[in-house]
């Protein structure tokens, strides 16, 4: 009965309708029934910038930027701004290519590559990018980065509330998180540093890859130092923190915390208790201008 229930409101027509309903009560709308969108969502950022993205029920992004708006996702309010100073964007764990898609409509000029080694996103990024004409603004690659080539292990996780459906949870990771529902496939991985088939200039880096973050700097340590391209970087809590402040701050790399209000210097990523950053913009001394705007 319940997997009916589950199958009726996220049917496109139904999930469409009572997502309507929903959006129609505003903040008035109670938060246990902001159902996760199916199918396809039409979302704007500011007065110019508009887009659509496909995705099912299963992700936990797609829920946020529709209820919420793109403004309020993670830190999104400086990377669109960030986007129209630089020239290319490396998406590194693309999902379903929020950033990328966003990178695309809000700077006509940029250039992408976005790597994604997981089949379910994979196929909804492909989607996104032709359903949005960025097909020529954006190169997908269907690997991992790492810091070693060859076929890696990949944990590809699965919902067990939506058997046979593409997980986009974001959640697939090398091994390096534990207890989830998943199944073990072989992906191939490349180094950054050996990674000769990008042609879009490396200014921007977005690295959310399930705490394998120090994998891929470790892999890339040579084109980081000689390109210094400004990195965006997930934290998690206790698990890559001090990996990642040893490969990066003896490359002359300054460190801020995304926050509420903006970035915010900070002198090291290891902390004694979770404070809630869970992303943070590491940046080459002498590209600090850049996001002068943005300090708080």
């Amino acid at each position: 009965m319940l997997r009916l229930f589950r199958k009726f409101i996220y049917t496109r027509s139904i999930n469409s309708l009572l997502r309507s309903v929903g959006k129609g009560f505003g903040k008035l709308w109670p938060e246990g029934l902001k159902l996760h969108p199916s199918h396809q969502i039409r979302l704007k950022f500011g007065s110019d910038v508009r887009f659509k993205l496909v995705t099912n029920q299963t992700s936990y992004i797609s829920r946020q930027l529709y209820w919420e708006g793109p403004e309020n996702f993670e830190y999104s309010d400086i990377f669109e701004p960030l986007i129209r100073k630089v020239r290319g964007f490396w998406d590194i764990g693309g999902n379903i290519g929020y950033y990328t898609i966003l990178a695309g409509a809000a700077n006509p000029d940029i250039q992408v590559e976005v790597f994604e080694p997981s089949p379910g996103p994979l196929g909804y990024l492909k989607e996104n990018i032709a359903l949005n004409g960025l097909q020529e603004q954006v190169v997908v690659h269907a690997i991992a980065l790492s810091d070693q080539s060859g076929t890696l292990d990949f944990q590809e996780v699965f919902n067990p509330k939506f058997p046979g459906l593409p997980n986009l949870s974001g959640e697939h990771n090398l091994g390096t998180k534990e207890g989830l529902n998943a199944q073990r496939i072989r992906v191939e991985a490349k180094t950054l540093d050996s990674f000769q088939e990008g042609k879009a200039p490396m200014d921007l880096v977005k690295i959310d890859v399930e705490g394998a973050e120090p994998m891929v700097l470790r892999g890339g340590m040579e084109r980081i130092r000689t390109e210094r391209p400004i990195i965006i970087c997930e934290l998690l809590f206790n698990r890559n923190e001090t990996e990642i402040e040893a490969l990066i701050k003896p490359l002359g790399y300054q460190l801020y915390a995304h926050q509420d209000k903006g970035l915010s210097p900070i002198e090291t990523l290891v902390r004694e208790t979770d404070n809630g950053v869970r992303n943070v913009f590491m940046i080459p001394a002498e590209k600090v201008a850049i996001v002068t705007e943005f300090l708080i």
